[in-house]
């Protein structure tokens, strides 16, 4: 799918930038599709948390879930861990994965890092995680899109304030604009956020968590 030149350029992409936009998966994503949107019609499978403002989040309980969700099935003989790998130059496996779903109007989520370092104690894991998110629905600049500080991840003045304000200081802002299908690998350690939707529309994303393996 991806020659030796389009593999380098994702390659420098993720390194200076913390994250790449794939487009080319969509036409083999159709079934997953499917089923995530069967399983968004189902209010009861969901639950709202603290943490994600004005979002459900599909129940880690439900046992049918660990199948249709495990990244060997959902893109299956796609390769993708192994471009993942390629990409950013590790040795990944899965260890998580979480289900969004956001319905109309919401205000944005604050600027934040996975993994960082606060009052000498490291939040997140080290190294970083490396998260795989894959649209379900249209995602445009006006329904919460995932927003990104380009080259965040490559440095950290340990400071939650200077986070909070240097997005407002810099023209390296990247919106996700998706389609269904899409996929975005990204640096948990990236400087990101949702922003906010003005727009009644949903927005539904799968987000996985990948670690390097320890030989």
């Amino acid at each position: 799918m991806f020659n030796s030149n389009k593999l380098n350029k994702l390659k420098d992409d993720y390194f200076f930038n913390g994250f790449v936009l794939l487009t080319e998966y969509r036409k083999y994503l159709k079934n997953f599709l499917n089923l995530i949107n069967q399983l968004n019609q189902d209010k009861s499978l969901f639950e709202i948390k603290k943490k994600n403002v004005s979002t459900m989040t599909l129940k880690q309980s439900l046992l049918h879930q660990e199948q249709l969700f495990d990244l060997n099935n959902v893109l299956k003989n796609l390769n993708i861990l192994d471009l993942t790998n390629t990409i950013t130059c590790r040795d990944l496996y899965q260890t998580n994965f979480i289900h969004f779903l956001t319905k109309g109007k919401t205000p944005s989520l604050p600027w934040h890092r996975d993994t960082y370092k606060a009052f000498r104690k490291t939040v997140g894991s080290v190294p970083s995680a490396t998260k795989i998110a894959i649209y379900s629905s249209v995602v445009t600049p006006r329904t919460a899109p995932m927003q990104l500080i380009a080259g965040s991840h490559r440095f950290d003045f340990r400071n939650r304030f200077f986070d909070r304000i240097h997005p407002y200081l810099t023209f390296n802002k990247f919106s996700v604009v998706a389609n269904p299908g899409d996929i975005i690998i990204f640096d948990s350690s990236i400087l990101h956020r949702r922003a906010a939707s003005r727009k009644n529309a949903i927005r539904s994303a799968t987000i996985y968590g990948l670690l390097p393996k320890i030989n």
